[in-house]
């Protein structure tokens, strides 16, 4: 009996491992994601900001 109960904590404590490894990879793509998003935006802003210097200069 005592192995029953043995090998079902183990299938519980495997499982919640494996569901919390599933969470921690979406997690981290969508923080990739936003990252990316965010690295873009900043991107288009710096072209925007050097385009802007670019015509003061000129006058």
């Amino acid at each position: 009996m005592q192995h029953i109960i043995n090998s079902a904590y183990d299938m519980t404590a495997w499982f919640l491992s494996w569901r919390n490894i599933q969470l921690l990879d979406k997690s981290t793509r969508n923080y990739l994601l936003a990252v990316k998003k965010l690295s873009d935006r900043l991107d288009m802003l710096s072209r925007r900001i050097k385009e802007i210097e670019g015509r003061l200069k000129a006058g």
